[in-house]
């Protein structure tokens, strides 16, 4: 039967003692993180790993690419392979940056297969919808903090095309200030829910944000459209 790993310390320890290599009592075990630039690199490496993969899979099955419903399907496939290998919890920085990379490029797969680049029609604002809350539940479920903000963020950018399409767009700002000022509020009552609660906040709080420097954008872009125009009332309502 194999000792386990303190066990298997010490008495090597004691061996080494007994013909005196060592001195004192055993040492306490300390993780030793890598510099950041290595760990910069093994990350960059599972970026790279994962572009490569999404490559062979665009030229070995280029049907997913033409066909919707293999994409979405594909995609759906490999967001749930990266949550499974981001359960895991490895302390490798290969193995989390690679199932990150798996997972956006899932997400991108989707988002492609669901041809969002029409936005003027409701079934594509229904799709934005969807989009959002399939980003909702990865913020809720996925267990990263990076995948948290990302999908805080996506889903508050989903949800703000699809407000615009449906021209109510005016109201986005104080719904999301609103779930933001509930999330920092209760930060620390809600204690439990931290780990899961404080990326939400920071994607919502940076979406806020985004939202509020391109807003002017907005409002040029969709009053230059034939199918939109604002109202004097809006932002007042929006206010």
């Amino acid at each position: 039967m194999s000792l386990p790993v303190s066990e298997k310390r010490a008495a090597l320890w004691i061996e080494l003692a007994s013909k005196n290599f060592v001195t004192g009592d055993v040492p306490l075990y300390e993780n030793i993180e890598s510099p950041w630039y290595v760990r910069l690199l093994i990350g960059f490496s599972g970026w790279l790993a994962a572009a490569f993969m999404l490559g062979f899979i665009g030229a070995a099955f280029e049907f997913v690419f033409d066909n919707k419903t293999a994409g979405i399907l594909v995609g759906c496939v490999m967001i749930f392979l990266a949550y499974m290998m981001l359960l895991k919890k490895s302390d490798s920085d290969f193995s989390s940056q690679f199932a990150l990379a798996v997972s956006f490029a899932g997400q991108l797969l989707l988002f492609l297969s669901l041809d969002l680049f029409n936005w003027f029609t409701p079934r594509d604002a229904a799709n934005w919808v969807l989009l959002g809350m399939l980003q909702v539940v990865l913020a809720c479920f996925m267990p990263s903090s990076i995948h948290r903000i990302w999908s805080a963020f996506a889903a508050v950018i989903a949800l703000n095309i699809a407000l615009m399409v449906w021209h109510i767009y005016f109201i986005q700002t104080a719904f999301i200030m609103l779930v933001v000022a509930v999330i920092w509020l209760n930060e620390f009552k809600w204690i439990e829910y931290q780990r899961k609660l404080k990326p939400i906040g920071y994607g919502a709080t940076l979406a806020v944000l985004y939202q509020a420097s391109t807003g002017i954008f907005y409002i040029m872009f969709w009053n230059a459209t034939s199918r939109y125009k604002e109202s004097l009332v809006q932002p007042w309502v929006g206010e």
